[in-house]
C-alpha cells in the first residue's frame, strides 16, 4: 500500500472506532474487497478482539488467584482444627500413679525423738485338735 492509502484506511478507522465490534462485523462485508474502509474495519475489529482475550485472560488469572488463596486458607484452616481438636480433646489416657503418701512435715531443730520399746512378740499357742497328729488307718 501507498503511503495515501495508509491516510485513508486511517482517516476510515477514525470514523469507525466508536462502533461496537458485533456492528464492525456487520458493516465489514458491505465495503467492497481491499477499500479503505473494509480493511479500518477489519484492523478494528482484530484490536477489539485482543482487548476482549486480554481482559478474559485478567478475569481468569484473577479468578484462578483467588480461588487458590481460598484452597490454600481452606488447607490452614483445617490444619489447625484438625491439631487443636488432636491435643485438647483428647480422651485422658491412664497413667500408673505412685500411692500417696503423706509429705513430711518441714524439719525443725528440736528435740530428739524418744524411742519408745516395741513389745515383743509371742506366738499363741495352737488349738489342741492341730496340736495332735491325725489318725491313720493300718
Amino acid at each position: 500500500m501507498e503511503e495515501h492509502e495508509f491516510e485513508l484506511v486511517d482517516n476510515a478507522r477514525a470514523r469507525f472506532s466508536h462502533h461496537g465490534i458485533d456492528r464492525l462485523k456487520a458493516l465489514a462485508p458491505t465495503f467492497p474487497e481491499r477499500s479503505p474502509q473494509r480493511l479500518a474495519c477489519v484492523e478494528l475489529i482484530a484490536e477489539k478482539e485482543r482487548e476482549i482475550a486480554a481482559h478474559s485472560a485478567r478475569t481468569a488469572l484473577r479468578r484462578a488467584n483467588k480461588a487458590l488463596l481460598t484452597a490454600w486458607a481452606g488447607l490452614f484452616t483445617a490444619a489447625v482444627a484438625l491439631s487443636v481438636h488432636f491435643f485438647n480433646w483428647q480422651p485422658p489416657r491412664s497413667v500408673p500413679s505412685a500411692p500417696l503418701t503423706a509429705k513430711p512435715a518441714a524439719i525443725t531443730p528440736a528435740a530428739p525423738p524418744v524411742a519408745t520399746p516395741e513389745p515383743e512378740f509371742t506366738p499363741e499357742p495352737l488349738p489342741s485338735s492341730l496340736s495332735e497328729l491325725p489318725v491313720t488307718p493300718r
